[in-house]
C-alpha cells in the first residue's frame, strides 16, 4: 500500500532524527526538496540544508527529540501530529545568547508530501512562542 510505504518514510525520518542518526533522517528527504517552516518565513530546499537544520538543531538540543503522536496517510500526503521537547544546552544562532540548559515542550503538525520513497515537500507548522518562552528567548520574536 502507498500510504502505509510513505507513511513509513516519514516516520523513518523522526525516528531517525531522534537517534542522533541526523545524516540518515536528511536522507529521507529527496536532493532536491522542499521544508518549509511558516513560524520563521524560512524554507530548505535541498538535502544538504535539511541536514544543516537538523545538524544545528541536534547542537542547540542534544536530547531533543520529536516524536510522532498521530500520522494519517492519503496518497502522497503524509500529515504528522508532533510532540518535541529538548534541554537547550549548545549553540542555538545569533541573538539567542548563552545555552541555560532550560527546557522547552512544543507541538506541532507537519504536512509531508512522498514521492518514490523520498520526501520532497514538507510544510511544518508550529508556535515558535511554545519553546522560545520556556527557554527565555522570548526577545527573539518580538525584535
Amino acid at each position: 500500500m502507498p500510504g502505509d510505504q510513505n507513511e513509513r518514510v516519514v516516520r523513518d525520518f523522526y525516528d531517525r532524527f531522534n537517534a542522533g542518526d541526523v545524516e540518515g533522517a536528511a536522507d529521507a528527504y529527496a536532493e532536491e526538496c522542499e521544508w518549509d517552516f511558516p513560524a520563521f518565513s524560512s524554507v530548505c530546499r535541498s538535502r544538504a540544508e535539511v541536514l544543516d537544520v537538523c545538524q544545528s538543531w541536534k547542537a542547540a538540543f542534544p536530547d531533543g527529540r520529536v516524536d510522532v503522536i498521530n500520522a494519517i496517510s492519503c496518497g502522497d500526503i503524509v500529515v504528522v501530529e508532533w510532540d518535541s521537547q529538548g534541554s537547550w544546552t549548545g549553540p542555538l544562532g545569533a541573538g539567542a545568547g548563552e545555552p541555560n540548559g532550560k527546557r522547552f515542550h512544543r507541538r506541532g503538525c507537519a504536512v509531508t508530501e512522498v514521492q518514490a520513497r523520498k520526501i520532497v515537500r514538507c510544510r511544518d507548522y508550529f508556535d515558535r512562542a511554545n519553546m522560545y518562552e520556556p527557554l527565555g528567548l522570548m526577545h527573539l520574536i518580538t525584535a
